[in-house]
């Protein structure tokens, strides 16, 4: 064969198909890789354009204000993304002992919960909450709130909080509310409030609403205005007046319980009294210093029939640590049942009034 002839091989029908699927092998790979870059160019992308950390949410309040005072929340927030942020869901807790008047009632306020509208890149807006706040003078208020919200294009849910502290710094009327510290059962207490009004304005409409404890039975008021036993209206109270309520009952109960009364003074405005400022006082029940008790033929609980003899048992205690000197015991028998020809007892019977007394004498 000369040196411009050439030889040619033909490819048989099984190796052309293998030929055909190796290209079509490499061509996937190639696709393949494609995909991956393009998948984590738009991943890193993603994340570069959009981070939780370039949402701004804050709550804006005053930090000191007067027990009754209505108090403005501004919540705030602001997308520093470059991508907007959708279904924005806020949730407001307010701080204890918040009211306000809402659809034409007076409500004790606890949360809110707001859908806002979508937010653009660099776009800022706020929402306000208002309030009436009650408490004593140095209380700490803290209010919370929590903003959550996807970032476009992005399955994720984010979350942000925020917080706000008022103290209540000032209160218009001063309340000094006394009780005693230590109760026996059965005993009468006397509780007092002394208020004055120590802001600059002469107030209006005012109202004074108790809460006794458990246990408690009012007796005597002073002053003797009281509408049902635990409120009191205060028509005007000027700048810098101010007077003394007394209130006075039995306190009954179990020895170491604690006893709380409170007292809520009460602004007029509209229709409703709205809470504005409180106080409340402690009473311990302590140990009678005598314990007494009565047994029926040495039972506490006995049926007695008809022509039953009864013996009486009286058992005293002295609960001190003491000697106690120059008692007195008396036994009344009330009732017709008794015969009181059929008296056998080494105290002193009267007859008259019926009961039977033991002291030093006897």
């Amino acid at each position: 064969m000369d040196q411009n002839s050439f030889k040619v091989t033909s490819l048989t029908p099984s190796a052309k198909k293998s030929f055909d699927f190796n290209r079509l092998l490499r061509w996937l790979v190639v696709l393949a890789v494609l995909v991956t870059v393009v998948g984590l160019v738009f991943f890193f992308f993603s994340r570069s354009t959009f981070s939780p950390a370039n949402v701004d949410f804050k709550i804006s309040v005053s930090e000191e204000i007067s027990s009754g005072e209505k108090i403005n929340y501004k919540i705030e927030y602001a997308n520093r993304n470059e991508r907007a942020i959708k279904n924005l869901q806020l949730t407001f807790f307010y701080s204890p002992d918040t009211a306000d008047i809402r659809d034409g009632k007076f409500t004790v306020l606890q949360t809110e919960n707001l859908k806002l509208d979508d937010l653009g890149p660099g776009e800022e807006k706020a929402v306000e909450f208002s309030a009436y706040l009650v408490g004593a003078k140095g209380d700490i208020k803290k209010a919370r709130a929590v903003l959550s919200f996807y970032g476009e294009g992005l399955p994720s849910v984010f979350k942000k909080e925020a917080t706000a502290v008022t103290n209540i710094s000032t209160l218009p009327v001063s309340l000094t509310l006394v009780a005693p510290p230590n109760a026996v059962s059965g005993q009468e207490v006397t509780y007092l409030l002394d208020y004055r009004n120590e802001s600059q304005d002469n107030l209006s409409d005012l109202r004074f609403k108790f809460v006794y404890p458990d246990g408690f039975t009012p007796t005597k008021f002073s002053p003797n205005t009281f509408q049902a036993k635990n409120i009191l209206d205060l028509p005007s109270l000027k700048t810098g007046e101010g007077d003394r309520i007394s209130i006075s009952g039995i306190l009954r109960g179990t020895e170491r319980e604690s006893r709380i009364v409170s007292v809520t003074l009460q602004r007029k405005i509209g229709d409703f009294y709205v809470d504005f400022e409180k106080s409340s006082a402690n009473t311990v029940l302590a140990t009678p210093p005598l314990g007494l008790g009565i047994l029926v033929n040495e039972k506490k609980d006995y049926n007695a029939q008809l022509g039953d003899e009864l013996e009486y048992q009286i058992v005293f205690t002295n609960h001190t640590d003491v000697d106690i000197f120059g008692l007195t015991l008396s036994v009344k028998l009330d009732g017709a049942m008794f015969d009181l020809n059929s008296i056998r007892s080494d105290g002193f019977f009267n007859s008259v009034s019926r009961t039977i007394t033991w002291n030093a004498s006897v």
